[in-house]
């Protein structure tokens, strides 16, 4: 496994996040076109902007699909390379909620009820284990 590959569902996280949120921006947009319609009279700028919308809307849509499919494959080999390299439960705890939940490393102190000293230093074997592994 390496870095790239650990780090591959916390950058598909984020590219997520930022696809969903230009969707419900563009949603948001549609919204304040489509009202107008009602009242004027049908103009085909008018039709075609929403129409190019909801187009782009689709394919973003299917993009973010993709995306997801991506993120999950990507759990699912960082779970293989866990497995793999032989680490400890608590090893295996940090690296999962950190790689794979993408939670923060004070939020993996918290639920672990661990010291920071102690998350950091099974982090650093785990990934010492893993990385040595492929």
């Amino acid at each position: 496994m390496t870095e790239r590959e650990l780090n591959e569902v916390r950058e598909l996280r984020s590219e997520i996040n930022d696809l969903e949120r230009k969707i419900e921006l563009m949603r948001g947009a549609l919204m304040n076109i489509v009202p107008l319609r009602d009242g004027l009279p049908q103009g085909h700028d008018l039709d075609s902007r929403v129409e190019k919308t909801v187009v782009k809307i689709g394919e973003l849509e299917e993009e973010l699909l993709e995306l997801k499919k991506r993120r999950e494959v990507a759990k699912i080999n960082i779970t293989a390379g866990i497995c793999a390299a032989g680490l400890s439960g608590a090893e295996a705890a940090v690296i999962w909620r950190r790689y794979v939940k993408c939670l923060r490393f004070r939020d993996i102190c918290f639920e672990l009820n661990y010291s920071d000293y102690h998350v950091f230093r099974l982090h650093k074997a785990a990934l010492k284990k893993m990385l040595v592994e492929c």
